[in-house]
C-alpha cells in the first residue's frame, strides 16, 4: 500500500524516535512511505523561499494523492498536520491518525468522517497499534473502479461534484448509495442491506 506519513515538524525534536519507528514498521511490513517531516527542519522551513513553499506544498499534494493512506502522528499540535488530514480526507482518502495516551486532540476526536481513524498508543505498543490499524483499514478500504465517460457526461459529474461539495468519486458513491436506499428491489434481494 502507498502511505503518505506526516507529523508536526517542529514535534519532531519531542517524538522523531516514534517518527522513525513508525516510517520503519510500515518499510518493513512492504509499505511505500512518502514523507516530508524527517528530511527537512524547522529552519530549513523558515529559510525556504516563497517558490521553495509552492514546490514543498505541490510536492506534498502530489504524495497524498498517490497514497491510498495518509498515516499522521498528532501528539505534537500542528497545523500543517491537520492541513494535511482535512486535505487527504478531501481527496476521500483513509487518514489514520494516532497519538500518545496523554496527548489526544480533542477537535481531531470531534472529527465525524468515514475515512478517519483515530487512536491513542502507548510507546512500548506504537508497532503493533500503528500496524494492526493499518491492516484493519486495508481491509475496509473501498475497491477502485474505473469507467470510461463522455465529455458531456464527465462535465456533468464534474459541475454536480463541485456544486455537492465533493470530489467525483464521492458524488458517485453518494449517489449510489442514494439509490441504494431507494430501491426496493435490491433491498430485498440483499437481505434488507
Amino acid at each position: 500500500m502507498n502511505i503518505h506519513f506526516t507529523a508536526s515538524l517542529t514535534g519532531k525534536k519531542i517524538y522523531e524516535k516514534s517518527y522513525l519507528r513508525m516510517v520503519d514498521a510500515m518499510c518493513k511490513v512492504g509499505h511505500r512511505v512518502t514523507e516530508a517531516v524527517l528530511t527537512r527542519s524547522v529552519r530549513m522551513v523558515l529559510n525556504q523561499t516563497r517558490e521553495e513553499n509552492i514546490q514543498i506544498y505541490s510536492k506534498i499534494r502530489s504524495q497524498i494523492e498517490n497514497s491510498d493512506l495518509l498515516v499522521a502522528e498528532t501528539s505534537y499540535p500542528s497545523v500543517a498536520v491537520g492541513f494535511e488530514i482535512m486535505m487527504a480526507l478531501n481527496l476521500g482518502k483513509q487518514v489514520l491518525a494516532l497519538h500518545l495516551c496523554d496527548k489526544n486532540s480533542p477537535l481531531l476526536e470531534g472529527v465525524n468522517d468515514k475515512h478517519f481513524y483515530y487512536f491513542k498508543y502507548e510507546e512500548i505498543n506504537l508497532e503493533t497499534v500503528l500496524l494492526n490499524n493499518i491492516k484493519t483499514i486495508e481491509a475496509d478500504m473501498d475497491v477502485r473502479f474505473n469507467f470510461l465517460l463522455s465529455k458531456e457526461l464527465l462535465s456533468r459529474l464534474d459541475w454536480m461534484a463541485k456544486k455537492s461539495g465533493v470530489n467525483k468519486s464521492e458524488y458517485v458513491r453518494q449517489q449510489i448509495e442514494k439509490d441504494m436506499r431507494r430501491n426496493k428491489r435490491y433491498k430485498n434481494n440483499n437481505g434488507g442491506a
